[in-house]
């Protein structure tokens, strides 16, 4: 599915200067934005879920497809939105399927930090999704070998 824009739908030019579109046809244009960017996600999806194909390996593709959606969802819904932060968490999992760790824990960092602030600083426990965000970083810092373990030592009385 593909949806196109012609240039008059998205702003209307009158001696140089743009006039805002009437609210109806706005928000027509933001829901097939999103519209676009889920079928985005979803074509993304599709590729990591193949790997490669004839001997040519899809996650960078899958990679640039990924960064277009999360540019167009934080166009429209703005930087902060969980939105924003999930179309990260996968863009940084498609970089660690690359094997760009450091890149990847970047991207990382950046949607922990919007996923926080949109649940809230208290919810590291209660939300699953800055659980999961927090879990493929934990693993990243692992292969990375910037992992310290804590154990924790139980006295048992005896």
């Amino acid at each position: 599915m593909r949806v196109y824009y012609h240039q008059s739908e998205v702003k209307r030019k009158s001696k140089g200067a743009s006039v805002a579109l009437p609210a109806p046809q706005r928000q027509l244009l933001i829901t097939q934005k999103l519209l676009w960017a889920q079928v985005q996600l979803q074509k993304a999806s599709l590729l990591v879920a193949r790997g490669s194909e004839n001997g040519i390996n899809l996650y960078f593709s899958a990679f640039q497809i990924v960064q277009r959606a999360a540019s167009m969802l934080q166009d429209v819904l703005g930087p902060e939105s969980p939105k924003v932060a999930a179309a990260l968490r996968d863009m940084g999992q498609v970089q660690a399927l690359r094997g760009c760790f450091r890149d990847a824990l970047d991207i990382y960092k950046r949607a922990l930090r919007i996923q926080t602030r949109a649940t809230g600083y208290d919810g590291y426990a209660a939300n699953a999704r800055v659980a999961d965000i927090m879990h493929r970083m934990a693993e990243i810092k692992i292969v990375l070998g910037k992992h310290r373990w804590y154990f924790v030592l139980h006295k048992s009385g005896r």
